[in-house]
Order: structure tokens, then C-alpha cells, then sequence
């Protein structure tokens, strides 16, 4: 029986990280989740999710300055709360952590105390870390020199590692790309047929209303481009909210639909979209580009950020430079006049983020591991 300590304090992201446990237990993946979690973040049901774990929270304002004292905090809780419930940290196989400068610290301390491997997955969360507190290069070199794997979800978030990190030996021998998956009611909900586009082009955006995704450039872009253009946008909430709201307000041919959690029904938005779009800045994957892809619904992303370099330009869509709105719609051509071959390529491609098959890889790497 493998059993994995995971080390996951993103785990407030419940829908995510539970899905991925729960398809490492239909494997028989035997699992104890540690959750150190920030103030205010709720405490999971661990009974009813289906595998054990300990949430653990303790704010210390001093936390924010000594990062190594938090570190010390958090793995010494861990280490307690087993030791306080008769469980030997020895019996673990592998300690798989979520994120580099937080559960990768911890799992660090912990194999240089007790030997156990451990695996890194790195995010772009973990790289905007290390540009406000960049005296911890040295640490996370330490961190990925000793990991066994590197896990980044994305082609671009490899690229930033190894020209971050390049002088560690053998590192890109290290990392697998394994991204993150969707929901089975995506992937089993395919449409029938793909619809020709028609002027005016239906844009489609999805998520939050951060600065960051860059939704008052597609405003903007629309508002020029009134005529040729239309947009529709779902979601809400977010440090740019009531300026999205004021720009709708002040803008044609933009229809706002609230927050919408069915997945049915945003599949059925989905295929009445022509083009999905979202060009974030740092994104770190953006789960929804490939909601949008299983219902054939190409899609445009920025350059350099998670989604980029997953498929060549023109397999699913395109990047683009996240700031140039005329590279928006220089995309937005590109796609209309190949879009039967791109539309059926993002059906087709959608598969390579079943979590089943994802799953498995992770499962790979720890029986290699072990």
C-alpha cells in the first residue's frame, strides 16, 4: 500500500485538490492531508471527504516578516499532531507538497530530519513569491536540488524554473509537465456539431474580475470593434469589479450574465460563444480554457503565462501579448479563418486533461519513487 503525505496549503482551492485525491483513492492510494491554512480560511471535513488530514491554523503577525520562523511553526504542528496521534511519520512512502516556498519548505525540514523523498510542484504563485522575497532563491535551490520530482502544470512555469534555477545540477531531468484537470461533466458533455461563426464574433470570458485578467482591454477592443464584435461576461468579485461594472455600464454590445456554477448550463454557454478569451497576466493555468475547449470553443490566452506553450499556435487558439489589443484581434482573424479544424482540434485535445489519466501519472512517479 502507498501511502502519500501530502503537504497542500492551497488546499482552500477544495474543488481542485479534492478531486485529485479522490481519483488517487479509486487507485488505492492510501492519503493524510496537513493543511496549513491562513486566518479566516475554514477547517475541511476531512470524515466526510473521504481521507484523514489536519488543518492547522495559528496567526502570528510576525509570520509576515520571519519567514523561517513560520516554516518552523508549521512542520513542527505536523510533526506533533502525528507523533500526538500515535501515527509514525516513517510509515509514509513520499511526501508529495503542493507549492514550492510554503509545503515544499516544510517537506524539506521534514526529509532532512527523517529521510522521507518528497516531490515539488511548482506554481506561478511560487515565482511571484520569490520576486517580493527574493532572498529565499537560495533556499528554494536548496528545495529543488533535494526533491526527487518537479511538477509544474504548465510548459511556461518549466521554462521560468529552469532559467531561475538552471545551475542546479540535473534539474530538467527533473521536472514533468502535468497539468491540472476538469470536471468529468465537461469531458462526457460534448456538443454534436460545430456552428459556423457570424458577424457580429460572440467573445466569451469566464472568472474572476481581477486587474490581472485584463477584461477592460477586451472592453476596450470591443468598444472599437463594436460592430464586428460582441461580449459576454460571467463571474464577478475581484479587485476591479466595480470598474468592470462602470465600463459595462458605459459600453454597447457587452452582456453581463452574473455567476453561474452549473456546469450544464456553462457548457451551454460555452457552444453559444464563438471565441473564449482571457488574457491574464500570470496566469497560472486558468482551468477554464480548457472547460471551454471540450465544447469546441477555440481559445486566446497571453503569451508566457500557465496555458501558453501547451500546444503549438493555431492548435487551440493563440497567445497574445496580454497589453496589445490589436494583437487581440489580429487573433481573433486567425482563428475565424481556420475555425472548423481549430474548433474540432479543442474537443479532441480537451482529453489530455482527464483526471483519471493524470492521476496515473502522479501514480508513475511515486511508484518509481518508492
Amino acid at each position: 500500500m502507498i501511502k502519500i503525505l501530502h503537504i497542500c496549503s492551497g488546499f482552500y482551492n477544495e474543488n481542485l485538490y479534492h478531486t485529485f485525491f479522490r481519483k488517487l483513492i479509486e487507485f488505492e492510494i492510501e492519503q493524510f492531508v496537513y493543511f496549513p491554512k491562513r486566518k479566516n480560511m475554514k477547517n475541511p471535513n476531512f470524515n466526510k471527504l473521504g481521507y484523514n488530514g489536519f488543518a492547522y491554523t495559528k496567526y502570528n503577525i510576525f509570520f509576515k516578516i520571519f519567514y523561517f520562523l513560520k516554516i518552523y511553526d508549521y512542520t513542527k504542528a505536523l510533526t506533533d499532531f502525528l507523533k500526538n496521534n500515535k501515527q509514525n511519520i516513517l510509515d509514509y512512502s513520499l511526501i508529495h507538497a503542493h507549492n514550492l516556498f510554503v509545503d515544499s519548505a516544510i517537506a524539506y525540514k521534514i526529509s532532512q530530519k527523517y529521510k522521507i523523498k518528497y516531490i515539488t510542484a511548482v506554481r506561478n504563485a511560487d515565482l511571484k513569491y520569490l520576486k517580493y522575497m527574493p532572498f529565499l532563491y537560495f533556499f528554494g535551490k536548496k528545495i529543488l536540488n533535494k526533491s526527487e520530482r518537479i511538477i509544474c502544470i504548465s510548459p511556461s512555469i518549466k521554462q521560468k524554473i529552469i532559467k531561475k534555477y538552471h545551475k542546479i545540477p540535473d534539474l530538467t531531468n527533473k521536472i514533468i509537465v502535468i497539468p491540472n484537470g476538469i470536471d468529468d461533466a465537461f469531458l462526457n458533455n460534448k456538443p454534436n456539431k460545430i456552428s459556423t461563426p457570424q458577424v457580429p464574433i460572440k467573445l466569451l470570458y469566464v472568472g474572476s474580475f481581477l486587474k490581472q485578467k485584463n477584461i477592460h482591454q477586451i472592453i476596450k477592443l470591443v468598444n472599437k470593434k463594436n460592430k464586428l464584435l460582441k461580449l459576454t461576461l460571467i463571474g464577478g468579485g475581484g479587485n476591479y469589479e466595480k470598474k468592470i461594472f462602470k465600463l459595462i455600464k458605459s459600453s454597447t454590445g457587452i452582456a453581463y450574465r452574473g455567476k453561474i456554477n452549473s456546469k450544464i448550463e456553462l457548457t451551454k454557454i460555452f457552444r453559444k460563444s464563438d471565441i473564449f478569451i482571457m488574457p491574464s497576466v500570470n496566469e497560472t493555468f486558468g482551468l477554464v480554457y480548457a472547460e471551454a475547449m471540450s465544447q469546441g470553443l477555440p481559445i486566446i490566452y497571453s503569451l508566457n503565462t500557465g496555458f501558453d506553450n501547451f500546444f503549438t499556435d493555431g492548435t487551440v487558439g493563440y497567445p497574445v501579448n496580454s497589453n496589445d489589443i490589436n494583437d487581440y484581434l489580429n487573433k481573433i482573424n486567425l482563428i475565424i479563418k481556420n475555425y472548423d479544424k481549430i474548433a474540432k482540434n479543442c474537443i479532441a485535445k480537451s482529453k489530455l486533461f482527464n483526471w483519471h489519466d493524470i492521476a496515473k501519472k502522479y501514480i508513475n512517479i511515486y511508484q518509481n519513487l518508492i
